[in-house]
């Protein structure tokens, strides 16, 4: 998670990336699971529209390592490197929600996590 970039995609306002952070953590924190049970059960169509909303936000958001794995899971599918590329989009995507939980997000009683944008 690239803050710099998120910060400027965000206008320098690091309240709005804040609140972006935290509503993409809420929203998203069980994309992971799903899309490895939308991959288990066949759901590619699930699967792929899935794949498509985390690139297009994480790109906004300054999460390319995501947007990348992403882009690539779609250029993969529905091919035999689908499969993969979709796990590599969830393994991304656990990396990114864990460094939020650092930065950003309300840790358990109210508080803040300890990173910049905590402040």
């Amino acid at each position: 998670l690239d803050l710099a970039v998120g910060l400027s995609r965000a206008g320098g306002d690091a309240a709005l990336y804040r609140q972006v952070l935290t509503s993409f953590h809420a929203e998203h924190h069980d994309d992971p699971s799903s899309l490895r049970r939308a991959l288990a059960t066949g759901d590619q169509d699930a699967a792929r529209r899935l794949v498509h909303r985390l690139k297009g936000v994480a790109g906004l958001m300054g999460a390319e390592p995501l947007h990348q794995r992403a882009a690539a899971a779609l250029d993969a599918s529905p091919g035999p490197d689908w499969p993969a590329a979709a796990e590599a989009v969830a393994g991304e995507l656990e990396a990114v929600l864990k460094a939020m939980e650092m930065i950003a997000l309300p840790a358990t009683g109210g508080e803040r996590g300890g990173g910049v944008l905590s402040r």
